[in-house]
């Protein structure tokens, strides 16, 4: 992807501690790097026509680069495609919820 984008990418996954470090260090040397290579801005809107094309670039490039991983059996995929499902998760919601509203109202102040 770094290849592809002509800048360095780095790798962070954002549930988990993966990558933070590294990105920061990155950052820095980007930041500290940015005075030196100062120019004028030569920005200019896009044209549909090529506001198109740059997105098929980026998901060509995503195509290529990035693949998502299998999908682990977990206790936690579980649960989500139980919660998470249109009708079961609302049932699961309408139960608990008035649950929770009563232990607030009880809860003195």
């Amino acid at each position: 992807m770094s290849a592809a984008l002509g800048v360095t990418v780095v790798t962070s996954i954002a549930v988990r501690k993966g990558g933070i470090a590294e990105l920061l260090r990155r950052t820095d040397e980007f930041a500290a790097h940015l005075g030196e290579n100062k120019r004028d801005n030569t920005w200019m809107p896009l044209s549909i026509a090529e506001l198109k094309a740059t997105q098929r670039e980026a998901d060509r490039i995503i195509r290529e680069t990035v693949t998502m991983p299998s999908k682990p059996d977990t206790l936690t995929t579980r649960v989500d495609a139980v919660v998470l499902h249109p009708v079961f998760g609302l049932v699961i919601l309408g139960l608990i919820l008035p649950t929770q509203v009563r232990t607030l109202q009880v809860t003195p102040r």
